[in-house]
Parts: C-alpha cells; structure tokens; sequence
C-alpha cells in the first residue's frame, strides 16, 4: 500500500527580520517589547500567541502613528495566520502591510513584506504571483547590498519555479546559488545559506548534490558550535537519506536531530520521521519506546499547524503499525478539534482523513466514508489538490469495500484526475524524483485500472483502463 506522504510541505525561506527598523520613541517601546514577545512565540511554534501580541503591537504603532513598525506588525501576522492556515487574514494582512509601506522609506521591511506574500501566494498555489513577489524582493535586497535577503528570495524563486514545472529554470538558478555561497565570507550566512540551498536541491529531487551540500553546511555548523542549526541540517540529511531509500541511514540522522535540538516541536518532528521508517521497516518493538516518548512531549505542545501535523503523524505512525485504536481515536478527535479552534482547515482535513484511516482498518466502513468524505470536503474548499487525491482514492477503496463498484470507479478516477493536475509539483527533471513519483502513485492508477477491468470489461472502459494505465511524466521545462 502506497503511504500517504501528506504532512510534506514546500520548502520556503521566511525569516522574521530584526525588529527594531531605527530607534523607536519613547512611546513605543512597549509595543515593540510585544513586537519582540511576539517573535519569540512564533519561533516557538505558539503561533496564536505571537498573533495576540502581534494584533496588541499593531495597534500600538497605529495609535503612535508609527507607520513602518505598524506595517511590520502587520507582515507579521500575516505570517502567524498562514502558519495557523486562516488564509483570509493573511492575505488582508499582507496587503494592509504593503498598502503602508507605500509611503515609507524602509526598503528592507518592504522586501521582508514581499516575502511573506510570495510565501501566501506559493501556498494558495498561485506560483506565478508568489514568483513575481519574491522577484521584487531580490531587487530591492541587490539595492540595499543585503546577501542574505537576495539568497533567500531566489531560493524561494526556485520553489516557484518547481511549482510551476519550470525544473530546467530553477535548477540552473540554484546552481547559480551554489557558486555565490563558495564566495560568501561570512561563515554563519554559509551554514544557513547551504542548508536552504540543500532542502531546496532535495525538493527538486538532485539528492546525490543535496546530500553534499548539507555535509558541506553541517561542517561549517559544528565548527562554529551551532547546536540548533545543526540539528535542523541533520533533519535534512535524514529526508535526504530518506529520498534515496538509505533508511537506516536516515534514521541515525533523525535520531541525531532530536538529540541535538533545543526546540521541542523540532525534536518531536526528527521522531516521528523515525517512527516512519522504523514502521516502513517493520521494527515495532524498538518504536514502541520512541512512540512513549513522542507522546510526553506533544503533551506540552501548544496547538498549532506543527504541532497538529505532529498529532496526526503520530496517528498515522499508530495505525501503520496497528497499535492502540482507542488511544489513537482519541489523539485524532482532539486534534481536529484543536485545528477546528485555530481554524485551520487544512490541519482538519488531515485529521479527518487518517481518522477514516483508522475506521477502514478496524472494518467501521460508513464511518470511514464519513470521515473521509468531510475530509475531502475540506480539501476541496481549500482548494488542496495535493492532499484532495489522497482522499479520493482512500474514499474510493472504502467504497469498494462496500461492494459500490460504480462510485469507487468514479472517486479513484477523481484521483487520478486531481494527480493530473499537480503532477508539475511532483515530478522533477531528476530520474530519482521520477521514480519516486511513479513509485507512489502506481498503486493509485493500478486500483483504477483493476476497477474498470473487473466491474464492466466493456469498450469505453477498457480505453479508459488504457489511458491509466500510462503515468504520465513528462514536464514543462
């Protein structure tokens, strides 16, 4: 059985900027306290708390008439509620911040703003406008002589271009990237330079030169006694490892992550990739401990979308390996309500989905159908085309269960309609990301062929088996 691989997000370059833009007045300085409250929450992972103090801060600023630190405030929680996946506000934030920064003179805030709506853009799926924003951000960066902020937005220009299936434009401007970190001087910029520039080369499927310039970056960060940078790049070197089917090797990198991390959302994140694989490897005995572990520490996680796709990943990890149902009901009722709380749809939609996972598991089949059809009611609001196929095909299978041969035809046919339509976004130049790409969706168009053939072997549906039967690969260059 093909494994969902729903929790992957795009790699995207934000970086909250310095808060303080001059000196502030008197006046401000406990809104830009809040201002600074609010970045330690959102590095945290407590992101509706960073919204409080961010929301408090704006105001603040408004009633100062403090017009760069206000729409700093406002680019901020811009990214505080795409963190949270209330895409509304984020959006009317971002375009109240760059409405204000019209009139200022603060080009590093207004590229910073610039940012963040590319990041909105690329995760509505509008890779074009999110490739335009962070374009204007590398001018004014170049004007300004910031290298980091020009190495950031093409890395995330790069990720545009891959959602676009542009992988021949962005993998030439990453290697472009990779000649301008060799010159970089300053040895913090490189560690966090090459690491980017890692995840960015693994999501576009160039493992063999991720995995290079992540020990290149991983060198550079132990050197310079680095603890929370090399425990992120060592996460990078477990996926890495993980793309190219090296699992034991990935696992040694998770469980280095989670030792060496002084953030505990990132530690609980290094586990659950272990929990994965070790599930993938058919170890239970050794994950059993791990599992006990993971589940004190999201005790104390507050909730937001980390720490519910942390939820479900346990969940999910529960199920593979067929352990506590009870437990793992209870774990997935309350993180969707939690994503309910915060709003976050897409949070919800997940939830919903492995819920019905576990339904079809214990044999519950209309139960299962609820759930995964309210799941995909919510991916299809959203307009989530990378998890919508996921659970047409899960809703497809149910139904076949339920010996409802026609309507399991029409829900795996959606999915394989939905992959269609985000195969850009899946499939890299790269021959490794290639097979990866057949290698998880075969099964999809492999149940869809079997369907037609079996339930009414007539002439349109032997040319529609025909049809699935090709997984198309080929890309826009």
């Amino acid at each position: 059985m093909v494994g969902l691989g729903i929790l992957t997000l795009l790699f995207i370059t934000t970086v909250i900027p310095a808060i303080a833009i001059e000196k502030p007045a008197i006046g401000n300085k406990t809104a830009s306290r809040l201002l600074i409250k609010g970045k330690v929450a959102y590095e945290s992972g407590k992101f509706s708390q960073a919204e409080e103090y961010w929301e408090l801060a704006e105001h603040k600023f408004e009633q100062y008439g403090d017009r760069p630190h206000q729409a700093l405030s406002l680019n901020y929680l811009s990214l505080a509620n795409q963190e949270l996946g209330k895409w509304q506000e984020a959006d009317q934030y971002i375009d109240a911040s760059l409405k204000l920064l019209q009139s200022t003179s603060t080009p590093k805030v207004l590229a910073q703003a610039l940012n963040t709506q590319g990041n909105l853009r690329l995760s509505l799926g509008d890779g074009e406008s999110a490739l335009a924003s962070w374009s204007s951000a590398e001018e004014i960066y170049r004007k300004v002589n910031d290298h980091l902020g020009i190495m950031g937005s093409k890395l995330n220009q790069a990720q545009a271009l891959q959602q676009l299936g542009l992988y021949r434009r962005s993998q030439k401007m990453l290697e472009q990237l990779e000649t301008e970190l060799d010159r970089e001087a300053n040895p913090q910029m490189r560690v966090m330079g090459l690491r980017s520039l890692g995840n960015a080369l693994q999501v576009a499927g160039d493992l063999e030169q991720s995995q290079a310039v992540l020990k290149e970056s991983l060198s550079i960060a132990q050197e310079l006694n680095l603890p929370q940078e090399t425990s992120s790049i060592l996460f990078s070197l477990g996926n890495t490892a993980r793309s190219l089917h090296s699992y034991e090797a990935a696992i040694a990198f998770y469980e280095q992550a989670a030792a060496r991390s002084t953030d505990s959302l990132t530690k609980v994140e290094a586990q659950l990739n272990q929990l994965s694989l070790l599930s993938r490897l058919e170890k239970p005995q050794i994950a059993e401990e791990l599992i006990s572990q993971v589940q004190s520490e999201l005790v104390s996680l507050v909730p937001s979308r980390r720490s519910i796709y942390a939820r479900v990943n346990l969940a999910k990890n529960l199920i593979d390996f067929n352990q506590h149902p009870a437990q793992t009901q209870k774990l997935l009722e309350k993180t969707i309500a939690q994503a309910q709380v915060i709003k976050d749809a897409r949070g919800e939609s997940y939830g919903l989905g492995i819920l019905g996972r576990l339904d079809k598991q214990q044999q519950n089949l209309e139960t299962a159908k609820q759930h995964t059809e309210a799941a995909l009611l919510l991916a299809t609001q959203i307009n989530a085309e990378d998890i919508i196929y996921q659970w047409q095909w899960q809703l497809g299978r149910i139904l076949q269960q339920q010996g409802d041969l026609q309507g399991a035809i029409s829900a795996e046919s959606g999915a394989v309609d939905s992959l269609e339509k985000i195969r850009g976004d899946l499939v890299a130049i790269n021959p490794d990301a290639q097979y990866s790409f057949r290698e998880s969706v075969e099964p999809i168009y492999g149940d869809l062929v079997g369907l037609l053939v079996s339930s009414n072997p007539d002439q349109d549906n032997l040319i529609q088996a025909r049809d699935a039967m090709s997984v198309p690969l080929t890309t826009q260059q």
